[in-house]
């Protein structure tokens, strides 16, 4: 009876174990797909885009530029630390002494 219990103890942890993982891997997923959007999209490729169409258009400020060439340059400080965030989130899920 005991080694039932026993038993059953070991696969209630080994379950929630991988629970905890999964739940720290789509965390982490989610966030690395949201960093790509927001560094790579948001702040890199969009911005370069309107400043092309403005350019064409005949509306190309250096205010424009300015504002093109500081969102561009923290692009990457802002995809790293949202990245980071779920990085930190899942080592969180999994139990990680460190965190």
């Amino acid at each position: 009876m005991k080694e039932k219990i026993k038993h059953r103890i070991e696969e209630k942890k080994t379950y929630h174990k991988y629970m905890r993982l999964m739940a720290g891997s789509f965390f982490y997923l989610a966030f690395t797909v949201l960093a790509i959007y927001v560094g790579g999209w948001l702040m890199l490729i969009s911005p370069i885009k309107e400043a092309i169409a403005a350019y064409f258009a005949g509306e190309l400020t250096v205010k424009g530029i300015l504002f093109t060439l500081i969102k561009c340059l923290l692009s990457t400080t802002v995809a790293g630390a949202i990245w980071s965030a779920g990085y930190i989130t899942r080592q969180k899920f999994i139990g990680h002494p460190e965190y």
